[in-house]
């Protein structure tokens, strides 16, 4: 199971704008966070997409993580930030 986390106020001060703040994904299965194309968190949804596809193994990627099944785990309140 994948997860979204917002590295918000967990890693930044409450002052540093939101804009700034990071996201990532969790796998419960392997208890680790999600890396793609070398990248482990983003600020942007465009930021996390380049890289899922950019990824070197973004065809067996995509066999098991389907970009759309991240999309609907992406909360709206971070895409109007």
């Amino acid at each position: 199971m994948i997860r979204f986390i917002s590295l918000g106020n967990q890693i930044y001060p409450l002052s540093k704008p939101r804009e700034d703040h990071m996201f990532a994904w969790w796998n419960t299965v392997i208890d680790q966070f999600e890396t793609y194309n070398s990248v482990q968190a983003w600020k942007t949804w465009e930021e996390f997409e380049h890289d899922f596809h950019e990824d070197e193994a973004y065809v067996y990627i995509e066999g098991i993580h389907d970009i759309e099944r991240y999309k609907g785990l992406f909360p709206d309140y971070w895409k109007s930030a």
